[in-house]
């Protein structure tokens, strides 16, 4: 029963209902070894809804070679999440 329903839920939707992304909304999100609440912000994809503490790219794309404010903010956003991408993959090997 639990591999039929395997890959039908998004990033987005399993994040909605787990407790990481209650404590993050809640602001009671408290990092290990510290007593320090602190804002934090989470980098997503178009899986992910647009919130106050979570950054994603702009909708769409933006064709031609004209630069936009737009088009800076997701070249950035992705180079960041393909560090994390990148570091991920090291801790995992």
């Amino acid at each position: 029963m639990i591999s039929e329903r395997r890959g039908r839920n998004s990033d987005g939707g399993i994040f909605a209902g787990c407790g990481f992304n209650n404590a993050l909304e809640s602001k009671t999100l408290i990092l290990p070894h510290s007593d320090k609440i602190l804002q934090h912000v989470l980098l997503g994809d178009e899986a992910f809804p647009l919130k106050t503490n979570i950054m994603r790219p702009y909708p769409g794309r933006r064709g031609g070679n004209e630069v936009t404010p737009e088009r800076v903010y997701n070249y950035r956003l992705s180079r960041v999440r393909r560090v994390i991408e990148n570091a991920f993959g090291i801790f995992v090997a």
